[in-house]
């Protein structure tokens, strides 16, 4: 069986959740499939990661794009009066398309899968060379967020009108587009159900048919490789803070700025000595000499942080999908304390597995509880690892996508 398999990044190395989500897919379906991957790329992207994919994908196709702040306006004024998402637009490139057809003219797939949102209008388009077969490809999309509630999410805490009205905007245009586009699918995949259930309760206020189709939605969350994560019983001394995620995505930035106003200064009064590290792209150019605070910036090489860390914080305010990073601070047997928001999609149980705190004295108290309280930083350990084995385990629970491709 052939399987054309679309990406909006490469997913390898694994150093960002869509990857992760993507990669382990990968691996699992060349279990029964013949893979081509169509990925677009970016100049960061290594022949090494594209030769690593080559291991298990039948073929490996990058098509490189360039984002600019040029190309951002010019797709932003597109969006602006065509009255379609400024984030679809932005992710449509004519070469992508060209080879897109090119593989479609020249094999026989039996399944085209749309890996996140982004790429589910290039899925759509392979109907135009299908529309007289009578055994048209299959078209999966996996939903990796109902991703119309990031901005709507991130509008609520923004205090810029100009900006707040451009979130909305873009948020109500990607509802519009994802009720519409899940309904053209055979088989949707849900990385959590309250993003899926977000999506329903859209329809059912609009009043919009056929999407709830029987056997076309499904819940599979990302999962990831526990034997690949070495857990460990936190240490005594040294009461390191870390935080790993791009601040590239607003809602990873929104959330470290959040963080570092409202909560930092309450947890510094009680540990001078703490020392707090956000690692990963972009950090915030007006944090980046305050005391006690590192930013390294991206890392090839995470372990040594992982290394560091007494407590693994999650302050996000916004976002949607699943926080991979609590899947693999929990393998790491590192204690997590999350927003709920930030928690989402996960099965956790508080205090037992994950500390939950919505507000900046509540998440304080919860990191010193971690930091003072040994026999509970232990049992969040333990609790958290369990958790990552029973629920989060890439070749035990994928086998739920023997439902999608029996």
């Amino acid at each position: 069986m052939k399987l054309l398999f679309l990406t909006q990044v490469l997913p390898y190395p694994l150093d960002a959740g869509p990857k992760i989500r993507a990669y382990y897919v990968l691996k699992y379906l060349a279990k029964q499939f013949d893979i081509t991957l169509l990925s677009m790329t970016r100049s960061e992207d290594h022949i090494d990661s594209i030769q690593h994919l080559e291991e298990f994908c039948e073929r490996v196709i990058p098509v490189p794009i360039t984002r600019s702040i040029f190309n951002n306006i010019l797709d932003y004024t597109r969006s602006f009066f065509s009255g379609n998402s400024f984030l679809i637009m932005r992710d449509f490139h004519k070469d992508f398309v060209r080879i897109f057809f090119q593989l479609l003219e020249n094999n026989d797939y039996d399944a085209i899968h749309a890996d996140q949102l982004w790429m589910a209008q290039y899925a759509l388009m392979s109907s135009s060379i299908y529309q007289n077969s009578y055994k048209p490809p299959k078209i999966v999309l996996d939903q990796h967020n109902a991703v119309y509630l990031i901005p709507e999410r991130l509008a609520l805490n923004n205090s810029n009108p100009l900006y707040k009205y451009f979130l909305l905007r873009e948020s109500r245009m990607l509802a519009q587009y994802e009720i519409e586009t899940c309904k053209q699918f055979n088989s949707v995949i849900w990385v959590t159900k309250e993003d899926y259930q977000s999506i329903s309760n859209l329809i059912n206020k609009n009043g919009v048919s056929g999407f709830e189709r029987t056997g076309v939605n499904h819940i599979i969350p990302i999962c990831i490789e526990p034997d690949n994560y070495m857990s460990t019983i936190p240490a005594v001394d040294d009461p390191n803070i870390i935080f790993i995620g791009g601040m590239h995505w607003p809602p990873n930035k929104e959330g470290v700025v959040w963080f570092i106003n409202n909560v930092f200064p309450i947890i510094i009064d009680k540990y001078p000595e703490l020392k707090i590290f956000f690692v990963g792209k972009n950090p915030p150019e007006d944090l980046l000499n305050l005391q006690n605070v590192n930013f390294p910036g991206y890392v090839e090489d995470i372990e040594p942080f992982w290394a560091l860390g007494r407590v693994f914080i999650v302050p996000l305010l916004s976002g949607g999908g699943m926080r991979v990073k609590i899947l693999e601070a929990w393998a790491k047997g590192i204690p997590v304390v999350s927003t709920s928001i930030g928690a989402e999609g996960i099965r956790y149980t508080k205090s037992e597995n994950i500390i939950i705190a919505d507000t900046p004295q509540e998440f304080a108290e919860g990191i010193l509880a971690v930091l003072k309280n040994l026999e509970l930083a232990q049992r969040l350990s333990v609790s958290g690892r369990e958790s990552v084995e029973n629920y989060y385990d890439w070749k035990k629970t994928y086998r739920k996508w023997d439902k999608i491709y029996p």
